[in-house]
């Protein structure tokens, strides 16, 4: 799973860790 990818399209990644991605 892109965790990258959803966490870039909910918000935005350099804020907060793609690892926490829901």
């Amino acid at each position: 799973m892109a965790t990258t990818e959803n966490t870039t399209e909910k918000a935005p990644a350099k804020k907060a860790p793609a690892k926490k991605a829901p």
